[in-house]
């Protein structure tokens, strides 16, 4: 099913989802070895930030956080 657009449609509604929450922030945590789900996060606007405190204590092997602004326009 690649090329068929089912991934950016699935990030899609996962935005819109979080998005419907009463939540502040859409934020990932992912590792640098995953270069083409990172190249994905970017291009859907999200932006590499620092990682928190908390964050290692979710997923042990992250790296990397990606958060996505609130104004933010989607791909």
């Amino acid at each position: 099913y690649q090329g068929q657009g089912i991934g950016k449609q699935l990030m899609q509604a996962a935005i819109d989802l979080a998005r419907s929450l009463p939540h502040r922030k859409i934020f990932l945590l992912t590792s640098s070895k995953l270069a083409v789900a990172n190249g994905i996060y970017a291009k859907f606007g999200f932006i590499n930030t620092p990682l928190e405190p908390s964050d290692n204590q979710t997923y042990a092997r992250c790296d990397r956080r990606w958060e996505l602004p609130s104004n933010q326009a989607v791909a």
